[in-house]
């Protein structure tokens, strides 16, 4: 049988529904994991730990509800631990480096010998691990980037993971038209090697058993999660909610998940916020969603998210800034778009859904029909694409 491999740290959100759609169609899918262990990753319960610096094969009990939801027994996830000691002492650190590349090296070439179609390296644009690997593949590769550069800073200069990828002439894969216009900003980019392939829906989400939090939730709330940073827009949320004022009704707005957002600290006190500073597991955020009134993404900035292909799992509406990384998959059918940086259009898009609850729902079953509607994010249509790469 032909084989696939999917080189990665984190985003099993949107590989496994992928690795679903190349197991129909007859390929064993290996994804190799870049972590000393791992704990639920994206859209999944899955939890191993790896004692030795090593390739690790996660067990088969392990793998239970993922090859499940799967529909097969042709995927395997592989642990890949790497030594990493001593990181703060610069001598220690360059001799550990070395033995990490050592083990870099081996790692190509077990993953060389297994005669991959393709070999898929999923990161964020300034993952220097990363680095090394395509170096060191023989293999067909592709590099997927779920981030094209800094929301803090953004920069022409290429990352070291995207200057490598460059020099190399490897393919490279970004998710929306947004971040494609982004990199082919930065120096030296070959716009002939760089594709706009979508993800669809992160699926596997809606094959857990939702949990609910072991903190108090409201019984009406707008829900803001993931990691808390300010180019997320959550001082927009506070200045919304300070305009709502006696409007906002008994809604309240949760805040899941961790971060440094110096907001947290403005709402702790706030009873109109329930906050959930802590790492939030995939089946509380599968509950959380579910029972939402509306996802809240007031982002600053951003090149493509994976907050509407969770939401929309759950037929949940998104009210989202009008940045054009969200006008890829959201519209009036499915969500309300608010100014970007404009707190009274915020507070005015949370109104309307307050005060018409059959809007809310109009959106909801206008979500269930996504696929059928928006056949883009079609997760086999979206398989075809990758067929650019079989020649």
């Amino acid at each position: 049988m032909k084989r696939i491999a999917f080189i990665e740290d984190a985003f099993t959100g949107s590989t496994l529904p992928l690795a679903k759609q190349f197991c129909k169609d007859g390929y064993i899918v290996d994804i190799y994991y870049l972590r000393n262990s791992i704990k639920e990753p994206e859209g999944t319960n899955c939890e191993y730990n790896a004692s030795k610096d090593r390739i690790t094969a996660i067990p088969d009990e392990q793998l239970y509800e993922i090859r499940k939801y799967i529909g097969s027994n042709n995927i395997n996830i592989y642990l890949v631990r790497l030594m990493r000691p001593f990181e703060s002492v610069p001598f220690l650190r360059n001799i550990a480096g070395c033995i990490m590349n050592r083990h870099l090296k081996q790692m190509a070439e077990f993953i060389d010998s297994k005669n991959y179609v393709f070999v898929n390296i999923v990161a964020n644009y300034n993952n220097k691990r990363f680095t090394n690997i395509i170096l060191y593949l023989k293999s067909k590769t592709i590099l997927s980037l779920h981030e094209v550069w800094n929301h803090y800073n953004p920069s022409t200069t290429p990352s070291r993971l995207l200057h490598t990828a460059i020099k190399k002439g490897t393919d490279i894969v970004v998710f929306s038209q947004n971040s494609y216009n982004d990199i082919l900003k930065i120096e030296g980019i070959n716009r002939e090697k760089v594709s706009v392939i979508p993800f669809g829906l992160f699926e596997s989400y809606g094959s857990l058993n939702p949990t609910a939090p072991k903190e108090p939730l409201p019984q009406r709330y707008f829900l803001f999660y993931g990691y808390m940073v300010p180019y997320k827009g959550l001082s927009l949320i506070k200045e919304a909610v300070d305009i709502l004022g006696e409007n906002l009704q008994d809604y309240k707005i949760v805040l899941a998940g961790r971060g440094n957002d110096p907001v947290l600290q403005q709402v702790a006190d706030d009873k109109r916020f329930v906050t959930i500073p802590r790492f939030i597991s995939n089946t509380e955020l599968a509950f959380l969603i579910r029972n939402a009134y509306a996802i809240l993404c007031p982002y600053k900035t951003v090149s493509q998210s994976g907050i509407p292909q969770t939401a929309f799992v759950f037929n949940t509406p998104i009210i989202a800034s009008d940045l054009n990384g969200f006008k890829e998959i959201i519209n009036e059918d499915n969500g309300i778009f608010f100014k970007c940086n404009d707190a009274k259009g915020l507070a005015d898009a949370m109104l309307r859904l307050i005060n018409d609850n059959s809007l809310r729902n109009k959106l909801s079953d206008n979500i269930k029909a996504f696929d059928i509607n928006h056949p883009v994010f079609n997760w086999n249509n979206i398989r075809k694409l990758y067929d650019r790469f079989m020649g």
